[in-house]
């Protein structure tokens, strides 16, 4: 009995870890969309990381973005968090949470920093939906 429990356990554990797979992996993308006072563009340093991956500091230039890709983990909780800087501007942020973002992005997260925050779409850039603002 306990080697069929076993057994069982196993093979749901197993196939829990396929279903990313069947899913497919998660694409995040960030766009710097900031403009200043001058109507140039401003560069933004991000920093993003999850409990396994820290994805490095990165500096996107005006318009530049950053993407990376991932399943989630076993247990169905992945969690990706930023760090954002730009002038005297700076915030921080859960930028894919797997029990909000799952099923909103449908494999692809958008997000578009601006003056007055971040901005989520699930694909389509037509349908902007303010997220965070920065703190005051």
């Amino acid at each position: 009995m306990i080697f069929k429990s076993f057994v069982l356990i196993f093979v749901l554990a197993l196939a829990l870890s396929e279903l990313s797979v069947v899913l497919g992996k998660y694409h995040v993308y960030i766009f710097n969309d900031i403009v200043n006072d001058t109507g140039t563009g401003t560069p933004l340093t991000i920093h993003c990381k999850s409990e396994d991956d820290d994805l490095g500091e990165q500096l996107l230039p005006p318009v530049g973005h950053f993407t990376w890709k991932f399943n989630l983990n076993l247990l169905g909780n992945t969690l990706f968090y930023c760090n954002f800087q730009f002038d005297n501007m700076q915030g921080h942020y859960n930028i894919f949470e797997a029990t909000r973002d799952g099923h909103r992005c449908y494999l692809k997260c958008l997000w578009l920093v601006r003056q007055d925050g971040l901005y989520f779409s699930n694909g389509d850039k037509k349908t902007l939906e303010l997220q965070y603002v920065w703190p005051k």
